[in-house]
């Protein structure tokens, strides 16, 4: 039996049900008995997960985007149990850059195969994600996100809309001191993003993507510019043209303090929004995820 759980509200506006149904006849197909869970208006995915793993479960499902996965992933890690993965986000970043179909037929299929691969989390805090934490403007870009996808619906097209609209008021500037493996930079920046690996950076071909070694993170600091600017940078960054050096500064590491003057500070971590304690440490966690993915090794 495999617990799967579903986010009625990643991807598109289909219903959980419709959803749940379709993925139903598609672990059918396979030979997969599956049971369904979707998450209740008061609970959560992270409790959802955790609950369905107490009674029992030793392989659990996320269908959703990166934070239903990342939620799903922190109570799978920490109990020890499989996890495999259903991408139906906006980006599905975490899915691509493990190379497990976007294809929620593929995706099923290599459940039923159920190839492991052992893969490393980061932490923030103690807090698991899987691809990127930031803060500064980009915790405020996915704020904006929400208005718009309540008014447009979810799409890439309305993700980079919200960006866009973020940006044209100029981003207020944090000063930020960072350590890397021990040595220290001060910035003035409306925004610090760190990679968990290179498929980020490939993804919007950024110079400075085969620096990135093995368990190390990519830091990433945008210079404190003006508006126009800004809006500039990001441009080039979507059309795959960003410069190093004028666009952002990168370094890599594997181990990173991030101080700021403020107690609290808006982080995001896979599309997700916490607010956390200063100062903020980010490295990997010493256990790894026991993933469903194919053999290839990110």
């Amino acid at each position: 039996m495999i617990d799967v759980i579903v986010n009625e509200n990643a991807g598109d506006a289909s219903s959980a049900e419709s959803r749940t149904s379709h993925l139903g006849t598609i672990f059918k197909k396979f030979g997969v008995e599956a049971r369904f869970h979707s998450l209740q208006p008061d609970g959560t995915i992270r409790d959802l997960a955790k609950s369905v793993i107490d009674v029992g479960a030793d392989t659990v499902v996320a269908a959703g985007g990166d934070g239903t996965i990342g939620a799903v992933a922190g109570a799978c890690h920490a109990a020890g149990v499989r996890m495999g993965v259903i991408p139906q986000g906006t980006f599905n970043y975490f899915a691509r850059a493990h190379e497990i179909p976007e294809d929620a037929e593929a995706a099923v299929q290599l459940i039923a195969e159920g190839t492991l691969r052992e893969t490393r989390l980061g932490t923030v805090n103690d807090r698991i994600f899987l691809n990127n934490v930031s803060i500064g403007v980009y915790p405020r870009i996915l704020k904006n996100r929400e208005d718009v996808y309540k008014k447009y619906g979810r799409s890439r097209p309305a993700a980079y809309w919200s960006v866009f609209t973020t940006l044209v008021n100029r981003p207020r500037v944090l000063k930020a001191t960072i350590s890397l493996d021990g040595q220290v930079w001060n910035s003035r920046t409306p925004l610090v993003f760190v990679a968990k690996s290179a498929f980020q950076l490939k993804e919007f071909n950024m110079a400075g993507q085969d620096e990135l070694g093995d368990g190390e993170f990519a830091v990433i600091v945008v210079p404190d510019e003006d508006r126009m600017t800004l809006l500039g940078s990001a441009l080039r960054v979507w059309s795959g043209q960003a410069r190093r050096g004028p666009d952002y500064k990168m370094m890599t590491g594997q181990n990173i303090d991030i101080s700021l003057k403020r107690r609290r500070v808006l982080v995001a971590c896979d599309g997700e929004k916490f607010v956390m304690r200063t100062p903020l440490r980010i490295s990997h966690h010493e256990r790894k995820l026991r993933l469903i993915a194919p053999e290839k090794p990110v």
